[in-house]
């Protein structure tokens, strides 16, 4: 998973004041995806 603020990624080492949020100022969440191949050719 990655945690995004103002579109950029959140590090463990982060804290609200470091990124300047604000109260009810949100972060995003995506799934992040790892891997995959490319098209196989018949």
């Amino acid at each position: 998973m990655r945690f995004l603020y103002d579109g950029a990624r959140i590090n463990e080492d982060n804290t609200p004041g470091s990124l300047d949020m604000e109260n009810n100022d949100t972060s995003d969440v995506m799934v992040e995806q790892v891997g995959g191949s490319s098209p196989a050719y018949l």
